[in-house]
């Protein structure tokens, strides 16, 4: 995936009551890792593994 640093650091200023904060963004040989602040119900992946009736089938693919 090609996403610049730009659109990161967009996704880093969006404040929601819906969304989880990402706290920080790492750079590492080609990978990029986002720290996001804890949700005491878990991640957006354990969410949908766990809730697999409540999320669509194609984000499900993308997701995983």
């Amino acid at each position: 995936m090609n996403i610049s640093q730009e659109k990161l650091e967009l996704l880093q200023k969006l404040k929601h009551q819906n969304l989880v904060k990402i706290v920080d963004i790492f750079f590492d040989r080609g990978y990029i890792s986002l720290v996001e602040e804890y949700h005491e119900k878990g991640d957006l992946l354990n969410y949908t593994l766990n809730n697999p009736n409540k999320i669509d089938h194609t984000f499900m693919y993308i997701l995983t």
